[in-house]
Parts: C-alpha cells; structure tokens; sequence
C-alpha cells in the first residue's frame, strides 16, 4: 500500500509538487492539505473495503 507522500507525487512520484507547499517550501499549503487528505482518505477506504 503507497502511503500519502504520492498524494504530492503523483502515481509516478515524478510530479512537481512546489505549487501545493507554502511559502517556506517545507509545509503543505491549503491545496497541500485537500491533496494530503484525499490521499488519505483513498488509503484508509482501500484498506477498510469501503
């Protein structure tokens, strides 16, 4: 199972991520959150047989 990291990368992890972080370009910004938690959210589906 691929963790939430992809959610930034993409299905490739080769995906240019720099327009979901903030300013300091360490931190998720708003966009970074949603994608983050959509991530999440297919994980946590897929492994519950949601």
């Amino acid at each position: 199972m691929r963790s939430p990291a992809g959610a930034f990368k993409g299905p490739t992890y080769a995906f240019d991520e720099t327009h979901y972080l903030s300013s300091d370009g360490d931190h998720p910004n708003a966009a970074g959150h949603q994608q983050i938690a959509a991530a999440t959210a297919a994980v946590v589906e897929k492994a519950l047989h949601l």
